[in-house]
């Protein structure tokens, strides 16, 4: 004999409630156990890191702290001297000021005569463009204010610098000097002048950030690549700081040797009376070079922070 259990709809719930509960209990516990175990793996990690570390000893000590004190003493000296060779604290470029632009005009014709007479004692011709090394306008004119001679004054210590550098690296010949003529309007592109062979399309300007003031410079000049580089490299020793913006270079001679030349020159002997071992084919021969470059004034950046930027050409 069998008796049948009835459960109410109640009771049904309640099973049906604990059922779920059990399922979601097993879930969550295998969900938790993997949340454990990750984290297990990672404080081991952490443990393995933090032993190796301490193993090497790379935690802060007396020793290292010293270390780093001196690298930092020894990082501030490094700047500081950057910070001058920068601001060219050696050179005249920070010293030049304001002058009576009578006594100015006396002062260009004096750099540009002991200019040529350095050319020529080096042998080194001025052709007629570069007669007055931009300054032309000065020969015969003065300059219109106080606050122009400073400006000029800086175009002639950029004119003097690059100029003597060229002269004594013995290049053949200084072709033209060209600068920007815009010292009575710094930072806007003058029309003055700008059909003459002293023109140089462009503006003295700052830069973005007003750190410091760019004179722009172009010179043109014939040599051979020996004179170029002594006065490259005599440019980037200089007290003042010369940053090249572009430079063109191009070959005098109009045609290749012949062969003909090349077998006389391979009989001549040397000054020992033995036949020449090397003959230079091509890359001796004289060439033009057209060098733009930029004279950088970090004491005076700030100076013409009202002018605009010019646009280069």
């Amino acid at each position: 004999m069998s008796s049948k259990v009835s459960l109410t709809p109640l009771q049904w719930i309640a099973i049906g409630g604990a059922v779920g509960i059990v399922i979601l209990g097993g879930v969550g516990l295998f969900l938790l156990a993997g949340k454990v175990s990750d984290a297990q793996a990672a404080l081991e990690q952490q443990s393995s890191e933090y032993k190796g570390l301490v193993g090497r000893r790379t935690f802060p000590s007396p020793e290292n702290i010293e270390v780093l004190k001196a690298n930092n003493q020894a990082l501030k000296q490094a700047m500081a001297v950057a910070e001058k060779r920068l601001r060219a604290e050696d050179s005249a470029l920070p010293k030049i000021e304001e002058q009576d632009p009578i006594d100015f005009k006396q002062a260009i014709a004096d750099q540009l005569d002991k200019l040529k007479a350095d050319a020529a004692k080096n042998g080194v011709r001025i052709e007629a463009p570069a007669a007055d090394f931009g300054f032309s306008a000065y020969r015969s004119g003065r300059p219109s204010g106080r606050p122009a001679t400073k400006i000029l004054g800086k175009q002639l210590f950029a004119v003097q610098q690059v100029a003597t550098a060229l002269i004594n690296a013995h290049v053949g010949a200084i072709a033209a000097v060209r600068r920007t003529m815009d010292e009575d309007n710094p930072g806007t592109p003058s029309t003055q002048g700008q059909s003459g062979p002293e023109f140089l399309r462009a503006a003295i300007a700052p830069s973005q950030d007003r750190l410091y003031t760019a004179y722009p410079l172009e010179v043109e000049f014939i040599g051979t690549e020996a004179s170029l580089r002594d006065a490259l490299a005599a440019l980037s020793q200089n007290s003042a700081i010369f940053v090249p913006r572009f430079l063109t270079i191009s070959s005098l001679r109009t045609s290749a040797p012949v062969l003909a030349q090349l077998e006389t020159d391979s009989l001549q002997v040397n000054d020992r009376g033995k036949p020449r071992t090397f003959i230079v084919a091509m890359g001796g021969e004289a060439i033009h070079v057209r060098l733009r470059l930029d004279l950088i004034d970090w004491g005076n950046g700030a100076a013409l922070s009202k002018a605009p930027a010019a646009k280069k050409k």
